[in-house]
Formats: structure tokens, C-alpha cells, sequence
């Protein structure tokens, strides 16, 4: 989970799912207030995990003969599961870095 680079706290699983979903640029921090940014390497390490569901799909499509009302299924409980994930692997800064 992560930890609060101001104040040391560490968010729960809700509120840092919370403020991910908003998309938003900065993260309140709700222990201290202060503005906390999700690393660059989290950001990173986020898109390849979003991308874990659809290279599932593809090497089950090569094994497996499903059809296409599974494979749908599959596809939005292996995203959401991406989802629920991420929050742990999840690391703020107090500093706005670039992505690269």
C-alpha cells in the first residue's frame, strides 16, 4: 500500500483506489493534506500491468478453443482484477516526476 512521503502514513486499499480512479495529477494525502504524486516507475510498472489481461487473452486464444462471449468475460474480470491489484503496488512522492 502506499505510504505517505509527508506524514508516513500508509493509505488504505479504499482510499488509494479511490484516488487512482480520479485520474487526477495529484493525490491528496487524507492523513496530512499534503499533495502526493504516484511515482514514475509506479506509473510505468501500472501500464504494463494493465496490459498483463490482454496477453492472457492472447496466449489462452492459442490454447484454448473459447467462445467469444467467454473470452469478453474473461477480459473484464482479468482487467478488474488488474485493478484491484494495483493499489499494492502503488508508491507517491511528494515531488511531480516525469513519466520518463
Amino acid at each position: 500500500m502506499p505510504t505517505c512521503q509527508n506524514c508516513g502514513q500508509q493509505w488504505s486499499w479504499k482510499k488509494s483506489f479511490k484516488k487512482y480512479m480520479k485520474f487526477n495529477h495529484g493525490m491528496e494525502c487524507p492523513h496530512c493534506g499534503e499533495i502526493q504524486y504516484v511515482t514514475s516507475k509506479s506509473r510505468g510498472e501500472a501500464g504494463v500491468f494493465s496490459f498483463l489481461p490482454l496477453a492472457i487473452l492472447i496466449f489462452s486464444d492459442l490454447l484454448f478453443d473459447l467462445s467469444i462471449p467467454v473470452y469478453i468475460l474473461l477480459a473484464v474480470v482479468l482487467f478488474g482484477i488488474s485493478l484491484m491489484l494495483y493499489p499494492f503496488k502503488m508508491e507517491l512522492t511528494s515531488k511531480d516526476e516525469p513519466l520518463w
